[in-house]
This record gives structure tokens, sequence and C-alpha cells, in this order.
């Protein structure tokens, strides 16, 4: 399988074409396929439930809108997550906030896993995993729990964040770098403090 027919397939396009031709069903099958992903991502980038949320619905409104537009470059997934992300940075233009690293902190869960060894230690480790993700600059920090917590592949994310594939790559291998070399140095001074 080459690259363009990794972008071109879709488990999503029966859905997708049923929906365009008017089955509401079909659509209520996509967005409840897909609203947890694109509302992780509203939250992580405006920071809260509550805008989170608009995010999510508005998302889902121009995905209705625009379905007769969707050419299947990418997945159904990639494509409403991308949507997402644009209106996520309006509401964020729009409203001057930034989200507060205990608001990005309730979407990285699954994040444990970055430093397993670490992650039975207590509350005091998982917070330190939170500030260290949470202070990475915004596009290393999506990437990375794009990839991580959503399982998406590098192709997907550079679409989300309408970048190249490359610098998908290099903005996660850059949060991986960062994130080891700052828990690394908390964990040092944790082991000197005990």
């Amino acid at each position: 399988m080459t690259r363009t027919d990794r972008m071109t397939t879709d488990e999503d396009a029966p859905l997708v074409a049923r929906a365009r031709a008017g089955d509401r069903a079909a659509f209520d099958a996509l967005v409840i396929r897909h609203a947890r992903c694109v509302a992780r991502l509203a939250r992580r980038v405006v920071g809260n439930a509550e805008d989170a949320e608009d995010v999510v619905q508005e998302t889902f409104v121009r995905v209705f809108q625009h379905l007769q537009n969707f050419r299947g470059r990418s997945s159904f997934r990639t494509w409403s997550m991308h949507i997402a992300l644009n209106l996520a940075h309006d509401r964020l233009r729009t409203r001057r906030r930034t989200p507060s690293p205990r608001d990005l902190a309730a979407g990285i869960a699954p994040l444990d896993s970055l430093a397993p060894d670490h992650a039975a230690n207590g509350r005091d480790d998982r917070a330190a995993l939170e500030r260290a993700v949470a202070d990475l600059p915004p596009r290393q920090r999506l990437t990375l729990l794009m990839k991580v917590v959503d399982g998406l592949t590098h192709v997907d994310i550079a679409k989300v964040l309408g970048t190249t594939e490359s610098a998908a790559r290099v903005y996660l291998s850059m949060a991986r770098s960062t994130l080891r070399r700052r828990l690394a140095s908390w964990f040092a001074r944790d082991r000197r403090n005990t």
C-alpha cells in the first residue's frame, strides 16, 4: 500500500457516502465514532470543558454543512480533527485566554506510559508529568498527545496541524526529548531530597 493509498483509505467511507445521501443515522454514527477524539483535541487547545464542548458542537455543524466537499484525501477522523483544531484556535483568539496547566492536564490520563517506572510512585510523579506536558510548546504538546493518546499516525497528525509529515515527526521527537530531560532532572532532584 502506497502512502497515497493509506491517505485515501477510510473505514468511514460507507458511512460518509450514506450521510452525503441524506442518511441522518449514518451521520450520527460518524459523530458518535469521532466525538471523543475531537473533544480531547478541543480540550487540549482551549483548556476548559465548556469551550471544548462548544468547539465540538461547532465542528460537527461544520462537518455536516461541508460534507459534500469532503474528498477523502485524508480520513474522516483527520478531516474533522483539522476542522476542530481551526475552530479551537479561533475560540482562543476571540477569547484571548490561555489554558492553565491544570486544564490541559485533564486530557492526558493515558500518558503514564511515558514514565512507566515512575507512574506507580504517586500523585507527585503524575503532577510532574502533567506539568512537563503542559509546558511543552503547543505544536509539540498537541503532536505528542495525538500520537500517544489518540494513536494517530504522523501523516494524520500532519494533516490535523496543517504541516508536513516530517514536521510532525520532528515535533514528536522534540516533545519526547524535552520530556525526558525535564522528567529526568525532576526525578533526580526528588531522589536527592528523599
